[in-house]
């Protein structure tokens, strides 16, 4: 009974942390002991002790010339450049992925699969680009953007039911597909086009359009995506799918199984 309670208390304690620090990477300017407590919905007593571990682990700061605020220190940067730098496929991809960016004049993202998410892994291009503006790196579900619409068309439906029934759809705007079958259409669609589209659906005014890369024509391990305007027309966005169907043939051949 003593070890499952000691289990149980140190699982929520790690929940609890993970929870504090997602909410000091939202708020880079800092934030003050009590609105942690507020925003997170733990007592300030909680929020104190797991601060105190953060910090003297070295991935917290709370400096008197940031006015008392906890804030992240670079610790979780290293961390996660650390196992970036194992990701040679990344690199390797990045040229082609500049490439692209020069000859379309557009922002670029390297994207790959996680559960239902899709998330952007690496960027090139206009970071001053209207659309692409406040997007260095996101996360965001599969059926709300091209880049997860193009991974799942390298999947049975099957397997995208699971995915589908395991996950909170949630509707971003009232374009964002919100039932298996728009679902079903718009992969079957990205598999006979070999690219897909997707207008205002994670965010109104934003568009994108993006191809798998599958290795082997197997499931894809990624994707590129471009994002660009809603306001630009549909026939200038897709003079740029050659050159992305192109760079995401020649990737799918770079592959070397270190995502």
């Amino acid at each position: 009974m003593s070890n499952e309670y000691n289990y149980h208390e140190a699982l929520q304690s790690v929940e609890r942390t993970f929870v504090i620090l997602e909410l000091l990477a939202k708020n880079s300017q800092g934030l003050y002991l009590t609105e942690i407590s507020e925003e997170s919905g733990l007592s300030s007593s909680t929020v104190h002790r797991l601060l105190r571990s953060l910090i003297s682990l070295g991935y917290v700061l709370n400096r008197k010339e940031n006015s008392g605020k906890y804030k992240l220190s670079y610790k979780l940067y290293e961390l996660g450049t650390k196992y970036f730098a194992g990701q040679t496929f990344i690199r390797a991809a990045f040229p082609f992925l500049e490439k692209l960016s020069s000859s379309t004049s557009r922002s670029i993202f390297l994207c790959v699969p996680e559960m239902f998410d899709v998330i952007s892994v690496a960027r090139t291009g206009n970071w001053r680009e209207k659309a692409t503006a406040d997007l260095p790196a996101f996360r965001v579900p599969m059926y709300a953007c091209s880049a997860g619409i193009a991974i799942l068309s390298t999947y049975d439906n099957d397997r995208i039911k699971k995915l589908w029934d395991l996950s909170k759809i949630t509707p971003f705007t009232p374009y964002t597909i919100n039932t298996l079958e728009q679902l079903y259409l718009r992969v079957e669609t990205a598999r006979e086009r070999g690219y897909d589209v997707s207008k205002d659906e994670y965010r109104m005014g934003v568009s994108n359009i993006a191809a798998a890369i599958s290795p082997q024509k197997k499931i894809a391990v990624g994707s590129i995506q471009y994002v660009y305007p809603s306001s630009e027309s549909g026939e200038s966005a897709l003079k740029s799918c050659p050159p992305l169907i192109k760079t995401a043939e020649i990737l799918k051949d770079l592959y070397d199984g270190s995502l």
